[in-house]
């Protein structure tokens, strides 16, 4: 009887052990395909892609062209004009953003390779992480069709006459001002900038005859070279731009001046590394969709589709470059 009864209890623990086992096996792997599902289910509603600039700007429509292509993948994307204080302001407001993939940033290379030079910001490059890369637009310099100035080497011969010139651009602090600084600069020649609230009105001041030259990027100004408005005569990047393969680059006149622009996609620091490779892939299908290639086409601008790391491996090495250009110049803007 009593073999009978330790049995009988034998069994019973037996029974209670393997259903435990059972029911941690079964939760466990009930808890792992949550965790999976909450991952593969980003995203789960709109995605905020902030412009630093204004609506109808060259970014804006980048902007704008980019969510369109991408919503097949990832939804529905808001854009969110946030314009001021050349990009800083916006660059500031999505880093203390919470990393969840539903607030990132379309940015400019300026921002992190010449703005924290100029001007006191509340961010660094640390704060944000890279989700890929996404155009190329070299700097030109551009003079009216009416200057006397027909070619890049009639324009540096202007040190030899003591000549002072007055330079346009789109901003203080901007690319086309830096680099057009610094090219007077290492030519020897007196010039004076003129800021304008944006490239179109230093264009328009520029065709008035209100000052000598100014600079931008090719798919600004190349249509109004075409109608006969103005002359292009360098460019600053070391390699000629394939738009305007005539045009010298000023390394070729021996000047070491590479200011060029790209843009690209950042999220929050703290966005999970799962997140973080959904947003690159959603936006890498969109890139490659034949309507965002017209885009590209029609507004005259470089793809640059790199990964998230080179995005932000490349801002780190162009900063310590800048920053010695920047330096040299003695500008602060704040």
């Amino acid at each position: 009887m009593k073999n009978k009864l330790f049995l009988l209890v034998t069994i019973l623990v037996m029974s209670t052990l393997l259903f435990a086992c059972s029911s941690t096996t079964q939760n466990s792997s009930d808890n792992g395909s949550e965790s999976e599902g909450k991952k593969s289910d980003f995203p789960t509603k709109p995605i905020t892609l902030v412009v630093p600039w204004a609506a109808g700007g060259g970014s804006d429509i980048l902007a704008r062209s980019l969510a369109e292509a991408a919503q097949p993948t990832l939804g529905n994307i808001v854009i969110q004009n946030r314009e001021g204080a050349n990009g800083t302001i916006a660059t500031t407001e999505v880093a203390s953003k919470k990393g969840d993939g539903y607030t990132i940033v379309l940015n400019a290379s300026g921002n992190f390779t010449a703005q924290p030079y100029l001007r006191e910001i509340n961010y660094t490059l640390e704060d944000f992480k890279g989700v890929m890369g996404l155009t190329y637009e070299p700097i030109v310099l551009a003079v009216s069709a009416d200057s006397p100035w027909e070619t890049i080497d009639d324009l540096l011969a202007e040190a030899d006459k003591g000549t002072s010139i007055n330079f346009g651009h789109s901003g203080s602090g901007s690319f086309p001002h830096l680099a057009q600084a610094e090219l007077y600069k290492q030519a020897g020649i007196e010039a004076s900038d003129v800021p304008y609230e944006g490239a179109n009105p230093a264009l328009m001041a520029l065709l008035g005859g209100h000052i000598d030259s100014i600079a931008g990027h090719p798919s600004e100004l190349i249509n109004h070279e075409k109608d006969g408005k103005i002359r292009i005569l360098g460019i600053f990047s070391p390699e000629r731009y394939h738009l305007l393969e005539d045009v010298p680059t000023m390394k070729e006149k021996g000047l070491d001046i590479d200011m060029s622009v790209w843009k690209y996609l950042l999220a929050p620091s703290d966005t999970p590394d799962e997140i973080i490779s959904v947003l690159e892939e959603g936006f890498k299908k969109a890139t490659e969709a034949e309507e965002f290639q017209e885009f590209l086409s029609n507004n005259n601008q470089d793809p640059l589709f790199i990964s998230g790391k080179e995005v932000t491996d490349r801002l780190a090495k162009e900063a310590e470059a800048n920053k010695a250009v920047i330096e040299g110049l003695n500008i602060t803007l704040e």
